[in-house]
């Protein structure tokens, strides 16, 4: 609960040919947007100073495991013969209550790939 992080370098620094930026960047200081949340990002040397203008709030909260099963009475299961049937759902990473960034998955760096979501669901059938 609670705490600070920052904005990462790799999300703070300036584009590239072969990096581009998150959208926070949109909204950044011109000539014409005098209002904007971000600064210019043409003056590279002060976005490696951390500052409190970085800082985020680090709360996140999800579902990162789930198990769901349901076993079916056994006086359905002998009508068709089977000792036992069981179907269950398993997911991984399932959803997020909170992300404080809006740049990137709540874990992980801003330059590398997502965190994965997986979700299985199976029939176990006893003879």
């Amino acid at each position: 609960m609670g705490g600070q992080a920052t904005v990462e370098g790799a999300a703070r620094s300036r584009a590239t040919t072969t990096a581009n930026r998150p959208e926070f960047w949109a909204d950044h200081w011109t000539p014409t947007n005098t209002n904007a949340s971000m600064p210019a990002p043409y003056y590279v040397g002060s976005y490696d100073v951390t500052s409190e203008f970085w800082f985020r709030s680090s709360l996140s909260a999800g579902v990162r495991n789930a198990n769901v099963s349901y076993t079916i009475p056994t006086a359905l299961t002998n009508r068709i013969s089977v000792s036992s049937v069981r179907l269950f759902f398993q997911a991984t990473n399932l959803f997020n209550f909170f992300n404080p960034y809006s740049y990137k998955d709540y874990s992980g760096s801003y330059d590398a790939y997502p965190t994965l979501r997986t979700l299985s669901f199976g029939l176990n059938v006893g003879l």
